[in-house]
């Protein structure tokens, strides 16, 4: 029981729809690991379901640690958007998390940004949309 409510503590997890660009916030504190990676998943495929969206935008601001784990769930997301038509974002990153991500090549699948707002930019320009 004791390590079930240290594993809460460690990490957290928001989603927020946004119906204008067909996009699943995922809002994530604390640490992405196996455990953490695979609750993201479900949920996001969950959402996905639930409201038709085909992008999804991850909010890292407060992520203090992420393993090979979440390079694992991040390339998941993009293949389940990316037969949807969608794109995936991931924002905010801090500098280990961003080391990680650079050193598996992510960048090449998915839109690495500071801010939500110039991820979906990039995104509607990848698209040719008028921004």
């Amino acid at each position: 029981m004791v390590l079930e409510a240290l594993e809460r503590i460690r990490f957290k997890m928001e989603v927020t729809y946004i119906p204008k660009h067909r996009l699943i916030l995922v809002r994530v504190t604390g640490e992405i690991d196996h455990h953490s990676a695979e609750s993201i998943r479900r949920v996001t495929e969950k959402e996905i379901r639930r409201t038709s969206a085909i992008n999804i935008a991850f909010d890292f601001g407060s992520v203090t640690f992420m393993d090979s784990s979440g390079i694992g769930m991040i390339i998941g997301r993009y293949k389940t958007a990316s037969s949807l038509g969608g794109s995936v974002i991931v924002f905010d990153a801090n500098e280990q998390v961003m080391r990680l991500m650079d050193m598996s090549g992510l960048s090449r699948l998915v839109i690495i940004s500071d801010t939500m707002q110039k991820g979906i930019t990039a995104m509607k320009k990848l698209r040719g949309v008028n921004v």
